[in-house]
């Protein structure tokens, strides 16, 4: 399991305890409390990795907890409102061997094509799709009249799918008779989910529980 899951704060933590009893206390992020942390961990002496891990789930912690809000006030009112995220891109050199990750391994339902340019694949209300990056990066394509812009990215892309947590032990056993390796587990610091895989052109992958972006819940025994 990646460290970073074993070194999200905790409500337990003598610290954050303090500050829910209203007494004194450092600030949850503070030395001390990493020190507190680590020490519950059975850790002699904290890590640089240790420290940046912590470091990391304390301010998403905080940053969740100051951005919660409901979807509808989640854009500018200065902005004409947008519909979410409508389509996905990611880009190979070898669409066949893309296909064949995203319709059997992956089980996406393929709905267009253009040979040796795209695959189109739907993933409940989004679009996922799939370029040959040696053919956007030069070759323009006229619709109606209309160019579709040159594009292509260097390097690995990301996208996450969403999974319920109940789903995750059936996609490891997938992954394992697919032969596909597991790159890394993630637990966030609200208790979210997150596997990690890549797709035949080195894309990195992300199977996440629908919590991800969602506050930590509240402690029941605080």
């Amino acid at each position: 399991m990646n460290r970073i899951s074993r070194t999200r704060p905790e409500s337990g933590d003598g610290c954050e305890r303090k500050a829910a009893e209203g007494r004194r206390s450092p600030k949850p992020g503070g030395r001390s409390c990493r020190l507190e942390h680590a020490k519950r961990l059975g850790l002699r002496r904290p890590s640089a990795a240790f420290d940046r891990a912590y470091e990391f789930n304390t301010d998403m912690n905080e940053n969740l907890e100051r951005h919660a809000q409901p979807a509808a006030d989640a854009q500018s009112d200065s902005a004409p409102p947008l519909g979410g995220v409508f389509e996905t891109a990611l880009y190979t050199e070898d669409l066949g061997a893309a296909e064949r990750f995203y319709s059997d391994v992956l089980g996406l339902k393929k709905i267009f094509s253009m040979p040796e340019r795209l695959l189109t694949y739907r993933s409940q209300d989004s679009i996922l799709l799939i370029f040959n990056s040696r053919r956007t990066t030069t070759e323009r394509v006229v619709i109606n009249g209309g160019d579709v812009p040159l594009h292509g990215t260097k390097g690995a892309g990301h996208v996450a799918f969403r999974v319920a947590e109940v789903e995750m032990a059936a996609w490891r056993t997938r992954f394992r008779d697919a032969s596909v390796a597991i790159e890394s587990e993630v637990i966030w610091p609200n208790g979210a989910r997150s596997i990690y895989f890549r797709d035949p052109a080195g894309n990195s992958l992300e199977l996440a529980t629908p919590n991800m972006w969602t506050k930590p819940p509240a402690d029941p025994a605080v």
